[in-house]
């Protein structure tokens, strides 16, 4: 599984998973200076990397869902997108919300064919949007 975290999460979360070193990830990219996606990126241009080199994107930012031009986008581009419904919470929460979460994460990866986009809660139930 490779994953993409968009500056919404942050850098906390990705960097605590490459750290206690997760089993069956193969690549975490956020975006980052000198990076492939650079800092500051718009939504259209991660989101077209994502879908070009087969990442499973990984946002809070659910406003994307409400922008027709970005949904087309995500189809046309075969992202594979879950957005987390997590608010204000802390970066623990996500974490731990996401390794709760890990096999159906990988699951989804996987098995759903793209292009996805499932809004993933804070109790951890999972809706598919897209």
């Amino acid at each position: 599984m490779r994953l993409f975290f968009d500056e919404s999460v942050g850098t906390k979360v990705p960097g605590a998973l490459l750290h206690i070193g997760v089993p069956g990830v193969e690549d975490i990219e956020r975006p980052r200076r000198g990076g492939d996606i650079q800092q500051g990126a718009a939504d259209p241009v991660w989101l077209q990397w994502v879908g070009q080199h087969g990442y499973l994107g990984l946002s809070e930012d659910t406003a994307i869902l409400q922008s027709a031009a970005l949904v087309d986008l995500i189809r046309l581009s075969k992202c594979g997108l879950v957005f987390l419904k997590t608010g204000q919470s802390s970066r623990w929460e996500v974490l731990r919300l996401l390794l709760i979460r890990w096999e159906w994460l990988q699951a989804v990866d996987r098995d759903v064919p793209r292009p996805f986009a499932f809004v993933l809660g804070r109790n951890g139930r999972a809706r598919r949007m897209l």
